[in-house]
């Protein structure tokens, strides 16, 4: 972090038509040219610094003050100064939030034309049946998703909000500013019978103003209509210029049994275990959806998902009837969810091991990423194909893209590993172990590449240790695993020489 005393070492640099010399302390801009003071600079500086995220009064006063007693109001007239300047130099190009309770952020949308964030945060249970709350649960995922099919909003992942469960309002909005959000959804839920009603509210956090709510009651045979009508709604009241087309454009076949979308709802946090038990339990429950209606392509694009994970990890004797029918049911799910990209995701990511094809799944999920530029899953499944590929810079970029669509979920920290993988294809062992070891994600797969980085920092306990406890998760060998789960002979070459040089000191490269 930069203090006053770096202000003469930090070069020159520019923000659209607006130019800063903080070793000058002067701003220039397409209406004049301002010396500002040290510390209104120093200010200035923090928030450009933080990329659009919250910096806190806290951080504000240790960072730009030091340590001194320092009053809200010195640091109210500094933001005020601040906003000034750059408004006479540059109006437009900056908005200068103040997130009440907590600080202050810079928004650049007006300038680069970057989409405004939303985050839905968990919905109440209208009902007193706690037996209703995955069903309250996964109408706010299923609202989450409707949004990020419109191209002008970002909105943050369904995971990182569900995690907000339990807490205050208050900390909650704090949450959800801190994870860069502009606006916050919020809502209940009552199911009754036949009938549903959905109420929302939207809040603009930097004013703490609610801008638009509602109350939607239809029948549950409509559900995914109401649900596109909800992110309409929403969505014209952030950016009027969305039109109705942008939600039609991908809006989701309605489910003809609500049977099966109970099933699959079931389902979904299951899988996402990644656990033997739960992946077998999940791929029952989504057998059943099937059974009610077979032309389900969310619940076929994770029926082919629960396949592929059985059969990557050898988790029965019958891997190649898994293969076979994880590919028959992702064949279907693209059949019945081609402008879905959310199904796209799961069928690329359900194909690079069902297949090996790493061009149809980065395919599939570049698509996945146009038609949902918003959703964190298919951005990971993005830049996994990539890693697969042995592209590092381009996997890191995306990782990189779906951590920020994602910054507080349990995925998050799959994400953050899988950017530490591609930083040793990129030969920085040192920063991808200490990218790797920083989270708590540890497959098969994870700890075969940590052995290998062990391995190429001659660490040769370490890389024993991991080999290990890759032999304690999966019942193939490291030289199997390797064969058939990394298809680029570079990647195989890499994880090989690694484990060679770490505790196989006999292995061949293939």
């Amino acid at each position: 972090m930069h203090t006053l005393r770096d202000l003469s070492s930090r070069s020159d640099f520019e923000v659209g038509p607006l130019s800063i010399s903080p070793s000058r302390r002067m701003l220039e801009g397409p209406l004049g040219a301002r010396s500002l003071q040290p510390l209104i600079m120093q200010v200035f500086l923090r928030l450009l610094d933080a990329d659009g995220q919250v910096v806190t009064r806290d951080e504000l006063f240790e960072q730009c003050w030091g340590r001194g007693i320092v009053g809200d109001d010195s640091l109210n007239r500094t933001i005020a100064n601040v906003r000034r300047v750059v408004t006479e130099l540059a109006p437009g190009l900056f908005e200068i939030e103040t997130i009440p309770r907590t600080g202050y952020r810079i928004s650049k949308s007006v300038a680069d034309g970057e989409p405004p964030i939303v985050a839905v945060l968990p919905f109440d249970n209208a009902e007193d049946d706690p037996g209703q709350d995955y069903f309250v649960e996964a109408m706010a995922d299923e609202i989450v998703t409707a949004l990020t099919r419109i191209r002008t909003l970002r909105v943050i992942s369904n995971d990182s909000s569900a995690s907000l469960k339990g807490k205050t309002w208050d900390e909650q909005c704090v949450a959800a500013a801190a994870m860069g959000a502009r606006y916050v959804l919020s809502g209940s839920v009552r199911r009754s019978g036949s009938q549903l009603r959905i109420a929302a509210k939207l809040l603009d956090l930097g004013g703490d103003v609610q801008i638009w709510a509602d109350r939607l009651d239809d029948q549950l045979k409509d559900l995914f209509a109401l649900l596109d009508r909800i992110a309409l709604e929403v969505a014209t009241a952030i950016e009027p210029t969305i039109s109705e087309a942008e939600v039609r454009r991908g809006a989701r076949q309605p489910v003809e049994n609500l049977g099966c979308y109970d099933l699959y709802l079931r389902a979904v946090p299951l899988r996402a275990t990644c656990r033997k038990a739960e992946v077998i339990q999940a791929l029952e429950l989504l057998d059943r959806a099937l059974a009610l209606d077979p032309h389900f392509a969310p619940a076929l694009a994770q029926a082919a998902g629960c396949h592929s994970q059985i059969y990557e990890n050898a988790w029965n004797k019958k891997g190649e009837w898994h293969r076979t029918q994880g590919l028959i049911l992702a064949d279907r799910a693209l059949m019945r969810g081609a402008d879905d990209g959310a199904v796209l995701a799961q069928v690329a990511n359900a194909l690079m091991d069902l297949e090996g094809n790493v061009a149809r799944a980065t395919a599939l999920a570049e698509r996945a990423v146009t038609i949902n530029p918003g959703l964190a899953r298919a951005w990971f499944i993005s830049g996994l194909a990539r890693l697969l590929d042995h592209d590092g810079k381009t996997a890191i970029r995306h990782l990189e893209t779906a951590a920020r669509l994602d910054p507080i979920s349990p995925l998050n920290d799959v994400i953050r590993a899988h950017i530490g993988v591609a930083r040793s294809l990129n030969g920085d062992y040192r920063g991808a172990l200490d990218g790797i070891c920083a989270t708590r994600h540890r497959t098969a797969r994870i700890h075969l590449t940590l052995a290998a980085l062990y391995g190429y920092l001659d660490m040769p306990l370490e890389s024993r240790e991991e080999l290990r406890q890759f032999e304690r998760q999966s019942p193939m060998s490291a030289e199997e695993m390797i064969a058939i789960a990394i298809p680029h002979t570079n990647s195989r070459a890499f994880l090989l020489e690694g484990l060679r040089l770490g505790c196989r000191p006999g292995m061949a490269l293939q």
